[in-house]
């Protein structure tokens, strides 16, 4: 069966390379025309009338089980007696045979749903069916009126087996009246079904009940969709909020810690659907607790899921739920709240970057930062800044401190002679030797920085953890290439190549001082203003540049075309109404496309002389203005 099974999955795959999208025109004419021609929607409309609601309203149930006795017994298997167990190649001919009917090229609904698909217990012929695999049951409890409900129910008391059909279509896929009776908030009818064996732990897992960006196959999800319920009955429920109908399915056998395919459990549908009070209320049941410390497939809790999208009053209603209270007096309280999936680092010393913490501080929606001014988030960052981060934090800023006072030293030390750099005999004096040993220093604390500090740091946190926090540190990832382009200066001072020595300790000088930004973060006096910084740096400036880019290109090609013969007009003759009398500081040079380049972006800064304009002819000034 198995074998079968990935081969009919294979071959489906397989006719779906070549195939076309369907027009959607098309696939609606042709769902139509099905619906048309399929008794099961003259028995029970999709909205209204109704043969069978007709048969109803004029002589009630005997009037049902007489319409059932001459039309709807040869529509299920065994005449109504007892269900049939559905099995992978009765699901795939159906689904083939829809295709057809419906006009659909792509068979990919066969391998997506296959894998999802479970044998079950089916008591309306497949063949009979609906176009979404619904039966009469599905289509009377869409309706959502008393009368539909009144009479599916007489039919399931007098047809048991109909409890257990799904739709097997690719919206609905998985969908049973349970599902539905759960929806509308009918007790009766869940109860009733539940009673006639059907399925607790059914799943509907079709299109329809998807999150919406998972429609398009996102490989991150937000959780957010018009119908994600968490495919279970119990999951549906907790959503609904229906307490009546959760405790009816926990007695029947529903599982509240089950997941569905993205891992969540009755809890993560309790944060995703705003459910504060049936979040409680699954936590505290009586029969069967839910479990608060399951993690879905991204790896987060439900405590950790609230903090990720930013919903306030459920995480502190889950914080209340996981506080041990030590004692009560009056109005004062002494509680303690676990760390476990709270705090960012775990028992065994590691960093949890999915904890709640470490989700609500990386959050940039005004919902995250709500949640930092919670009670137990302020308190909790307050007892990790007095307990560690504060003496880190100042350790780290005197390092930084001497390590600059030794850069000022061999800046403001460094001779003109290139013979005083090498430390010959001749020429040195004892200031040199003060240099030498500030150099040294400053070589020394550069290995420290570069090496020890970073290995710590890497062998604490890992590959991983080190480079995700070194992304969120762009001054310190500046700092640690200004040191390395200091120590890249060693070789070349000795080889006596000190024009690159010098270019790379001036760009190493505002690197060094740079890294004071990351420090200032942590004051409440600058923190703001140098996080405004980086935000403008990262959008509004690299912006303003990818535009005045375009133009200084654009315009730069042209200005090198009619100023490449500049050089040429200052060597001819005074006396040449073409000579060229700007000399010296005042050139300004079109020579190469670079150069060309560069003196438009200083003249875009205002860095020029009008006068320098005397020197074009008049279609080189119109250009310039």
């Amino acid at each position: 069966m198995g074998q079968l099974k990935s081969k009919i999955l294979h071959q489906a795959g397989a006719e779906n390379i070549d195939n076309l999208k369907e027009d959607p025109d098309d696939q609606w004419s042709n769902l139509y025309r099905e619906r048309k021609k399929n008794h099961l929607y003259k028995w029970v409309g999709i909205r209204s009338g109704g043969e069978l609601l007709a048969a109803f309203e004029k002589e009630g149930e005997d009037g049902v089980l007489k319409f059932a006795n001459e039309k709807l017994i040869s529509m299920m298997y065994e005449d109504g007696t007892s269900p049939q167990m559905i099995r992978f190649t009765d699901y795939a001919k159906w689904k083939k045979t829809t295709n057809v009917q419906l006009g659909k090229t792509e068979t990919n609904s066969v391998s997506q749903f296959g894998s999802k698909f479970r044998e079950h217990l089916g008591q309306w012929r497949l063949n009979k069916r609906g176009v979404e695999g619904e039966t009469i049951i599905h289509l009377l409890l869409n309706r959502e009126e008393p009368m539909c409900s009144e009479i599916a129910r007489i039919l399931i008391t007098r047809y048991p087996g109909l409890a257990n059909d799904i739709y097997l279509g690719d919206e609905m896929f998985g969908q049973s009246a349970l599902h539905l009776a759960i929806v509308h908030d009918d007790y009766e009818t869940v109860h009733l079904l539940l009673q006639n064996s059907a399925e607790v732990n059914a799943r509907a897992c079709g299109t329809f009940f998807l999150p919406e960006n998972q429609k398009t196959s996102s490989k991150s999800t937000d959780y957010q969709g018009y119908a994600y319920y968490g495919e279970y009955p119990l999951a549906f429920a907790a959503c609904f909020g229906n307490k009546d109908i959760y405790d009816l399915l926990i007695q029947y056998g529903a599982d509240p810690n089950l997941q569905d395919m993205f891992g969540n459990t009755i809890l993560h549908m309790c944060v995703i659907n705003y459910s504060n009070s049936m979040y409680s209320y699954a936590v505290r049941h009586w029969a069967k607790p839910a479990d608060p410390n399951i993690v879905n497939a991204a790896g987060l809790t439900p405590l950790t899921l609230a903090t990720k999208l930013g919903r306030k009053d459920i995480f502190e209603e889950m914080l209340e739920l996981m506080k041990v209270e030590f004692w009560r007096f009056s109005d004062m309280t002494c509680s303690a709240y676990p760390l476990t999936a709270l705090d960012t680092i775990r028992p065994d010393g590691s960093t949890n970057y999915d904890s709640a913490l470490m989700t609500v501080i990386n959050g940039s929606t005004s919902e995250h930062l709500d949640m930092i001014g919670s009670e137990v988030i302020q308190r909790l960052l307050a007892d990790k800044w007095k307990a560690f981060a504060s003496r880190k934090l100042f350790e780290r800023l005197g390092l930084l401190i001497l390590h600059l006072i030794f850069l000022c030293f061999v800046v403001y030390m460094r001779p003109p002679e290139p013979d005083r750099l090498t430390y010959k005999l001749i020429a040195t004096q004892w200031s040199d030797w003060v240099r030498l040993f500030f150099e040294i220093l400053t070589i020394a604390s550069c290995v420290f920085f570069v090496f020890f500090q970073q290995f710590s740091e890497l062998r604490t946190q890992g590959f991983y953890g080190y480079i995700r926090n070194l992304k969120t540190a762009p001054a310190k990832i500046v700092f640690l290439v200004a040191n390395i382009c200091i120590l890249i200066c060693v070789p070349f001072r000795i080889s006596g190549n000190f024009q690159v020595e010098e270019a790379l300790l001036v760009f190493s000088l505002p690197g060094s001082w740079i890294f004071f930004l990351f420090f200032a973060r942590s004051a409440k006096l600058t923190g703001p203003f140098v996080q405004m910084i980086y935000s403008m740096i990262a959008g509004d400036m690299i912006r303003f540049a990818i535009i005045s880019a375009i133009f200084l290109v654009s315009f730069s090609q042209v200005f090198y075309f009619l100023g490449k013969d500049m050089h040429a007009k200052q060597e001819l003759s005074p006396l040449n109404p073409d000579y060229c009398e700007v000399r010296g500081y005042d050139i300004f040079t079109y020579s190469s496309f670079l150069e060309t380049f560069i003196t438009l972006f200083r003249a875009s800064m205002g860095g020029y002389d009008v006068s320098f304009l005397n020197n074009f002819k008049k279609f080189q000034k119109m250009i310039a203005l």
